[in-house]
Order: structure tokens, then C-alpha cells, then sequence
């Protein structure tokens, strides 16, 4: 009966205006875009999913409130900046729109039959059982629909993000076995002072290496100061433990790379502590070769990589032979290819005498524990 009601009012308005409608035209920029619409509904709290059966049913339960209204247009009448609509809801109920604004012509030309979207104010007055809807804005549904699952994946993104940073926080405040700690900036001191920063980080099995290992490089590469030292450090033993790469073949290799210069670049263009080519380093995901955890764990990622390759030259027991590392060395200096091409360590000077250093260098580390 409701809805009888208002078609017989919408009716009698369309004859006595018919001799006053008008075309109304609109530029683009008079109209409301979805991010218009939507800004609006965000500022004055707009309510969403508000059918029409609910505003009849219970008027004063949104009087004076702002509504997010979807339907499609049935009917329009009125004249200039007064235009009065028929708001048709899915559920079939109808809704008139009050003083729709002749700049919004446009919009239903360009929505068609298609759904709108229409943000109205609730005017309930007294003695009346009907909601009066003042137009605040109006657009294409569908345009509006696409800009809001935007946005909300857009948040989902940002909460997934704002979930790993936490995550990272909390590993770093409760150390796992395995976990990598991001330690942006180390501190200054000894070996002691480092083993006490970097302690919690550790596990039982990489604290223990934690001094020898710091000595060792502070005194090859007498350059670095104590706080590099100690990143160096700490990244080489935990990316040695997560990828099950013996640390002192890491050493070895770096030694031959960069004897420990993070910022050591080669005439070819090989970066940082791993001297990874840029092609490598971008495989591997990195974005600045010289931040020595990213270096080192995409260098220690791509070694192992090696190491697997040439799994079948390992021992019975899965350890390392020398001749699985020389291959392995090979590969990670001219390439895989070129190992399986010759057959071996490939008849380059640089690759071979590369390759005789970093095993020399791994015996030496063995032989002193």
C-alpha cells in the first residue's frame, strides 16, 4: 500500500509539472565521482545496506541520519535544481528522492537502467509515517562498487603488512631457533659487548661461534668498525644456520669475493660481501646488494644452490668432499653451464685460481676449528 501511495503521488507531480521539465546537461567535473560520493558518505557517516521497506517500517530509527541508498531510477520529474526521483530497491519497494540537483542529469543518463547510488538525508516530520530523502550526492553504482573493493583491498594489504611488521617485532623480541632478526643499526664494542647485543638472536649452536667468528673478520678486514663488524657477523652465522651451509665455507667464499667489504664492487658490476652480478642479485629479490643481510642471504641462498646442484659428489654421509665444493665454486663463479660443459671446474684462469683460494682458504678454517 505504501508503495501504491507513492506512485500515485510521483503521478499527479508529473502532470502538473510536464509543461516545466527541462534537459539538464552537466560538465564531468559538476558531477559526483565514486571517490566524491564516497568521501561524502565517509565524512557525514553515511549508513549502509538501509532498505526502503526499513526506512517505512521504522522512519525514526534514521531520522536526521545520512543513508547510503542503492536502486535504480524508475521515474524522475521537477525542474531545475528540484528534481524528484523514484528509487526502486531490489526488494521491489520504492523511495522518493527529494531536491535532486539538475547537475546529477548526467548521471542517470550515463546510469541508465543500471543501479545508482544515492546518499540522502532522513526527514521525518511530525505527524507523517513517511521518511522525506534530501539528495546529497548521487553516482553509478557500479562505479562506486569498484572503488570500494578497492579500498578494501587496499586495507587488507596495509593490516597484512601492519601483521608481518609485528610479527618481525615479536621474533625479534622472542628469538626461535632458525628465525633471522633484522638488526637495522648494531652498537660499537668488543667482541663481548657484540655477543651481549646480538645474544638473544642466537641459538645454542651459533652463540658459541658468535666471538671466534667476529674476531676472525675484524682482524682480516682491519677497516671495518666494530659495529659493521658485528652485522657481518651475526647475518653470516644465522643465514649459514637457515640455509645449512657450513659458516666456514661462507667465510672462505667471502674472503675470495671481498675479503669482507660490503661495499666492494668488481669492473663487471659484482656487488657487496658475495659479489652477486646484478641479473643474480635481482633473481634473488634484492634491492641494494650492499645491505649485508640482503647480500649475505641472497649470497648464502645462491650457495647453497650450488652446493645441491653438485649434491652428487657430496660423501655417503651427505658431507661435503673437496670436490663437490670445487664444482660447487666453479658454478657459483662462471655459471653452472660451464661446469657441465667441461665437465668440471671450466679452463678459466680466474675461475680456477678462484676455486683453488676459496678451498684453500676452507682447509685452513677446518684445520683451526
Amino acid at each position: 500500500m505504501a508503495d501504491e501511495g507513492v506512485r500515485r503521488l510521483v503521478t499527479t507531480r508529473l502532470i502538473l509539472s510536464a509543461f516545466a521539465m527541462m534537459a539538464c546537461t552537466c560538465t564531468a567535473a559538476m558531477c559526483a565521482t565514486p571517490s566524491h560520493y564516497l568521501g561524502l558518505k565517509k565524512k557525514l557517516h553515511g549508513i549502509s545496506g538501509v532498505t526502503a521497506a526499513q526506512l517505512q517500517a521504522n522512519p525514526l530509527d534514521f531520522a536526521n541520519k545520512v543513508v547510503d541508498l542503492q536502486g535504480t531510477v524508475v521515474g524522475q520529474t521537477g525542474i531545475s535544481n528540484d528534481l524528484m526521483l523514484i528509487l526502486s530497491s531490489a526488494d521491489g519497494s520504492s523511495l522518493i528522492i527529494n531536491h535532486v540537483k539538475s547537475s546529477e542529469s548526467a548521471i542517470l543518463t550515463q546510469a541508465g537502467d543500471a543501479p545508482v547510488r544515492v546518499l540522502a538525508k532522513v526527514i521525518v516530520n511530525s505527524g507523517s509515517n513517511q521518511p522525506e530523502l534530501d539528495d546529497i550526492a548521487l553516482a553509478v553504482e557500479a562505479g562506486v562498487s569498484r572503488l570500494e573493493q578497492t579500498k578494501k583491498l587496499q586495507k587488507s594489504e596495509l593490516e597484512r603488512e601492519a601483521r608481518l611488521r609485528k610479527q618481525i617485532l615479536q621474533q625479534t623480541q622472542q628469538p626461535s631457533r632458525g628465525a633471522v632478526h633484522r638488526f637495522d643499526m648494531g652498537i660499537s664494542g668488543n667482541a663481548l659487548a657484540q655477543l651481549q647485543f646480538y645474544s638473544a638472536a642466537l641459538d645454542s649452536r651459533t652463540r658459541p661461534l658468535f666471538a671466534p667468528y667476529f674476531q676472525f673478520i675484524s682482524t682480516r678486514n682491519s677497516r671495518l668498525d666494530d659495529q659493521t663488524v658485528g652485522k657481518i657477523t651475526y647475518y653470516l652465522l644465522k643465514y649459514s644456520e637457515l640455509y645449512a651451509v657450513d659458516p666456514r665455507l661462507v667465510v672462505a667464499m667471502i674472503i675470495a669475493e671481498s675479503d669482507f667489504d660490503p661495499q666492494s664492487t668488481s669492473s663487471t658490476g659484482a656487488a657487496g660481501l658475495g659479489q652477486l652480478m646484478p641479473g643474480t642479485g635481482k633473481m634473488l629479490g634484492l634491492s641494494n646488494p650492499y645491505d649485508i643481510e640482503q647480500n649475505l642471504d641472497g649470497s648464502i641462498r645462491y650457495l647453497k644452490t650450488r652446493l645441491e646442484k653438485f649434491a652428487n659428489a657430496a660423501a655417503p654421509d651427505g658431507g661435503m668432499t673437496d670436490e663437490q665444493i670445487k664444482l660447487c665454486m666453479a658454478a657459483y663463479n662462471a655459471g653452472v653451464s660451464a661446469v657441465i660443459k667441461y665437465g668440471g671446474v671450466p679452463p678459466f684462469h680466474e675461475t680456477q685460481t678462484y676455486v683453488r683460494r676459496v678451498l684453500s682458504y676452507y682447509h685452513q678454517l677446518c684445520s683451526n676449528g
